[in-house]
């Protein structure tokens, strides 16, 4: 397992282009070590670079948790598309993800059966995870079965 530094500059045409460093796994016990660390790092960048430092991210801990293929049949193009919104301002938001069971789907529609022990479980956990780009609280809204080429 392994921790990185995700760092993304701008030049003079807005273009954007990342570079990362990997890091070791980070703990309780050496947390704030290696977020100083990562710091240091990053802010000799600025003497190397006459790029503008746009964002920054930090990963606690990385790891490939498999290797092998999913069962026949399995693609990454036939997705949930998840919409949700900002609880307070109202914003809404999307992500996808891939391989979508869709075993799932509650009858005659595409969309992710809202009475599934597995919808329960994932808007209960989704919710109390993520936040808006306000940091506020969101709510998921739906699950909607997708088919993407690209």
């Amino acid at each position: 397992m392994t921790s990185r530094l995700v760092l993304t500059y701008l030049d003079h045409s807005l273009e954007k282009s990342t570079v990362q460093f990997r890091g070791v796994s980070m703990s309780a016990a050496n947390f704030d070590a290696q977020v100083a660390l990562a710091t240091a790092l990053q802010l000799t960048l600025a003497d190397l670079t006459n790029a503008t430092l746009h964002k920054q991210t930090r990963v606690a801990s990385e790891a490939v948790i498999a290797t092998g293929a999913p069962a026949a049949g399995v693609q990454r193009e036939n997705k949930w598309l998840v919409t949700y919104r900002d609880n307070v301002t109202g914003k809404k938001y999307r992500l996808e993800i891939p391989g979508a069971d869709t075993t799932l789907l509650e009858e005659g529609t595409d969309r992710l059966a809202h009475t599934t022990a597995e919808y329960i479980a994932f808007k209960a956990a989704f919710e109390d995870y993520v936040v808006s780009e306000a940091g506020n609280a969101v709510v998921l809204e739906e699950l909607i079965h997708v088919g993407r080429n690209i």
